[in-house]
């Protein structure tokens, strides 16, 4: 499959479903699908207001386009997916709205239209109050090589990671380990993985190891969740959004923070979340502090359960539809959801040994274009990957 991103590029008039007239695909502003260079764009359908990460691939000798989307209708946060044939400057597919509607639908490509921001649009009166997501990660995925996200150079801090001057604490920590247990919630039976990682690890290189343990693919935004130790206060770790509004609690950046702050001791938990769409909710569980034993490497994954689902497939409620369908060869979107699915998925195929864990610092470089560097007192290195002996 190959990818022709440059085919959409542009904004797509919505100029026909199968369930809203035009009268209502037009209530706000004329409903469009804008496709961005870097797999990103936006989406105004009726009163939803949308971000949008994509992938264009060529099957059969047709390209195809998928898409993400989460936004908010009116107030109230929403999500959804959907696929489209392109032929010239036409394409056609449909639109699935997590737990609510479906339609086919018809996009025209528009030409010399002046640009109005979905965002801007649903704010403006008798629209939705719209919450942009800026710096999703593209459909591609960041892992392996992939392509990397949409996130804003200046989003980063020109040094990455800060370190602390505490410098018996660091050195304590990169003789550490850290263990712990990921569980995705919700799913019956369970899905999860006990990892260990340097100690001396932030939260975004435990963000990459969890990606790659549960088999992720790093397509979209991700938070930490845990209770700041010593206090009652909940902070959340990830990605800073510029585009919160005033009075949204903050997202403290997680190359900024070592794991060794927050998971002072067993038992320690936080709460994982990838995909503000889908939701996937995991339980991070400090199981054990072990000294660095010589001749292993880390991060490495002890031992698991399950495949993750696959992504978009629209979170809990999703994936058990999509199972569903797969454990009926008989239903009518059995053969469609297989192919979706690339042609095979197995719910309980995990091996440990097989897991490969990326550079987190590699990765970095990958989601945000900048040469990955760690300032130290009296100079500069580069950041190293998996911790060797």
């Amino acid at each position: 499959m190959v990818r022709r991103e440059s085919l959409i590029q542009g904004r797509w008039r919505i100029v026909e479903t199968e369930l809203w007239d035009q009268e209502a695909l037009d209530i706000v502003i004329p409903a469009y699908v804008r496709f961005d260079r870097q797999g990103l764009g936006e989406m105004q359908l009726i009163a939803i207001g949308a971000s949008i990460d994509y992938r264009v691939e060529t099957r059969d000798g047709a390209a195809i386009v998928e898409f993400s989307w989460s936004g908010f209708d009116e107030m109230d946060a929403t999500s959804g997916r959907a696929w489209a044939r392109i032929d010239g400057d036409t394409m056609r597919g449909k639109l699935f709205i997590h737990q609510g509607d479906e339609s086919t639908f018809v996009a025209r490509r528009e030409r010399g239209v002046r640009r109005v921001s979905a965002t801007k649009a649903s704010r403006a009166p008798g629209g939705a109050a719209v919450r942009g997501s800026r710096g999703r990660p593209r459909r591609g995925g960041l892992r392996n090589g992939g392509p990397g996200t949409g996130q804003a150079a200046h989003d980063v801090p020109e040094d990455w990671p800060p370190v602390t001057d505490d410098r018996e604490s660091r050195g304590q920590a990169r003789v550490e380990v850290y263990q712990f247990r990921i569980a995705l919630l919700e799913l019956t039976p369970p899905v999860w993985r006990t990892i260990q990682v340097p100690g001396s690890y932030s939260f975004w290189d435990l963000h990459v190891a969890i990606q790659d343990s549960m088999g992720w693919l790093d397509y979209h935004l991700h938070r930490f969740r845990m209770t700041r130790p010593g206090t009652d206060a909940v902070v959340q770790i990830g990605i800073p959004d510029e585009d919160a509004f005033e009075g949204d609690e903050p997202i403290l950046p997680g190359w900024d923070l070592p794991v060794a702050r927050y998971f002072t001791h067993p038992g320690a938990a936080a709460r994982y979340e990838y995909d503000f769409g889908d939701g996937w909710e995991h339980e991070v569980t400090l199981e054990a502090i072990v000294p660095h034993e010589k001749g292993k490497r880390y991060p490495r994954c002890l031992a698991g359960e399950r495949a993750c689902p696959p992504e978009d497939c629209g979170g809990v409620g999703g994936y058990e539809d999509l199972m569903a369908v797969m454990r009926d060869p008989a239903h009518e979107e059995y053969e469609s959801t297989l192919r979706w699915l690339g042609g095979r998925f197995d719910p309980e195929r995990f091996n440990a040994k097989k897991v490969k864990f990326d550079n987190p610092g590699k990765r970095w470089d990958l989601a945000f274009g900048k040469t990955v560097q760690r300032r130290r007192r009296g100079g500069r290195r580069s950041t190293r990957g998996n911790d060797g002996p």
